[in-house]
């Protein structure tokens, strides 16, 4: 595959952003929403020994509870809806899926990013974001949702 980050010298790590044309640097964190963040909790941190970070309200795409969690060398955000009926979230749990929302890249800098993936003809949004960077629009993605934060 062209540019594969593996081919880079180094190969994937900290460094495979420098120098790539998306200024694409890590994996920020996975973003999964859930209706049970209680359980949530309780399994990544008494199964996977992980420790909780952040634990607070948010209102990206919707009102609701954020719990960022630290597994091993990954971060991974629950995101538990006020309303599991209603917006982005709400819709998202009432269909068939795995749990995860999307994946949070971070970027050098996001207008680089961003020039990067529109001369590729992709569509980018802010609607439904769980962060405060952009994303690819996911139909564009395969409905994936993938998100660039610096």
């Amino acid at each position: 595959m062209p540019n594969d980050p593996y081919d880079r010298p180094g190969g994937w790590g900290p460094s495979v952003g420098t120098g790539h044309a998306s200024s694409v640097l890590q994996l920020d964190h996975i973003a999964c929403v859930t209706s049970e963040i209680e359980k949530a909790i309780h399994f990544f941190t008494s199964v996977l020994d992980g420790r909780v970070i952040e634990d607070g309200a948010t209102a990206l795409p919707q009102d609701g509870r954020r719990v960022l969690l630290s597994v091993g060398d990954i971060q991974v955000a629950f995101i538990q809806p006020d309303d599991t009926e209603q917006g982005p979230l709400g819709a998202f749990l009432n269909k068939p899926q795995n749990g995860i929302y999307a994946l949070v890249w971070r970027v050098k800098d996001e207008e680089t990013a961003r020039d990067h993936f529109e001369k590729r003809n992709l569509r980018m949004t802010k609607s439904a974001c769980i962060s405060s960077g952009f994303a690819i629009d996911p139909e564009d993605f395969f409905g994936a949702r993938h998100e660039f934060v610096r």
